[in-house]
């Protein structure tokens, strides 16, 4: 189907603003994701857990809960809270830097990731 200039510009303006609203959204789901992470622990016992791992007292709040979780799981392994801590961490960016590859290789191998779990 033949769609004239006109018509394919208001197409293309239409895209243009609902990626326009979906960037809005997306801010502003991130404002309010911070505002819910900077506030304090009010569960006992998540400010235990935090008290425990010997954190001081300004860093007892919703975002450090969820980053101790996070470092949890990957103490026990899981590979998906690893990989996120890593791309937290910058350690990916780093590694394409310095020339090493993320993804499996030529030959389909993947990279080793060795994760030390000391208890």
């Amino acid at each position: 189907m033949y769609c004239g200039s006109g018509e394919e510009n208001k197409r293309q303006e239409k895209r243009a603003g609902t990626g326009k609203k979906e960037e809005e959204k997306s801010y502003q789901l991130r404002q309010r994701l911070q505002v819910l992470l900077e506030l304090p622990l009010s569960d006992p016992e998540q400010k235990e857990i935090l008290k425990n791992a010997g954190l001081p007292m300004r860093y007892r709040d919703r975002l450090q809960l969820v980053a101790w979780n996070l470092y949890q799981k990957a103490l026990a392994g899981d590979l998906a809270a690893i990989r996120e801590l890593r791309s937290i961490m910058g350690e990916g960016k780093m590694a394409k830097e310095k020339g090493r590859r993320e993804g499996p290789d030529r030959e389909g191998r993947v990279p080793v990731i060795i994760v030390d779990d000391v208890r």
